[in-house]
């Protein structure tokens, strides 16, 4: 069985869906514990095997995935809103990308003055990176939002921008097409996964995506993203 959705779109919940496990998890990513083991032999072809030879793709385009793995029988597309579901992998994906990508020591001191300064009272007090990247995914979010705006040269922006410029370029080349396979339509239909779905994709946009796609659909992949942060 190959499943193929939009990054951010639920595939990993899906699956724990259909196997009966607890999947609904609010604000969370499901993507490192369904035990899948990740392989890149395919080019074009984000995907996952379990034990069982099911597949999880981001990979949405039947002719593709039919010509890469001919020995399938079942294709299940996930269908979502393509910028909810992009936003939702930055929000829970993005910036730790940008924190195992990026040499940020020097912006550390900066995230704990805007937390001291930005938290609740309710939250916890925080004196290292350790501890604050150990806070709840839920509290990163909400800062992680604020302090993207607050930097004028956002590496955030940087890494939201080249996501959306790689994935829309992506599927540019091979857009959703299910041909005659099963569609999960989230927005459409009312079983208990998709009313999860529903409620994950429904997270307000992040700003800083919110900008970075803005920037796309009005320049392009050449838009000086950086340059418009600053002039708005």
């Amino acid at each position: 069985m190959v499943v193929a959705f939009y990054p951010g779109g639920g595939g990993n919940r899906y699956l724990r869906y259909l196997k009966k496990k607890q999947f609904d998890k609010k604000d969370a990513t499901y993507d490192n514990i369904n035990n899948l083991n990740v392989l890149h032999k395919y080019p074009h072809i984000n995907d996952l095997f379990n034990d069982n030879n099911t597949i999880l793709t981001h990979c949405v385009n039947y002719p593709l995935l039919v010509s890469t793995f001919p020995n399938q029988s079942e294709f299940i597309f996930i269908k979502s809103d393509i910028k909810k579901s992009l936003n939702r992998e930055f929000i829970l994906e993005g910036y730790k990308r940008y924190i195992k990508n990026e040499k940020i020591e020097p912006r550390i001191n900066q995230m704990l003055e805007h937390y001291s300064a930005f938290k609740d009272a309710s939250w916890p007090n925080v004196s290292t990176s350790a501890h604050y990247f150990a806070l709840p995914e839920v509290i990163l979010t909400e800062v992680i939002n604020n302090f993207g705006i607050a930097v004028s040269n956002n590496k955030l922006l940087d890494c939201a921008f080249f996501s959306i410029c790689y994935h829309m370029q992506y599927y540019s080349q091979y857009p959703f097409n299910a041909f005659n396979s099963t569609v999960i339509d989230i927005s459409n239909e009312n079983n208990m996964f998709c009313n999860v779905m529903k409620r994950e994709l429904n997270t307000p946009i992040n700003d800083v995506f919110n900008f970075a796609w803005d920037a796309f659909c009005k320049y392009g992949k050449n838009a000086e993203v950086q340059q418009l942060y600053r002039n708005q």
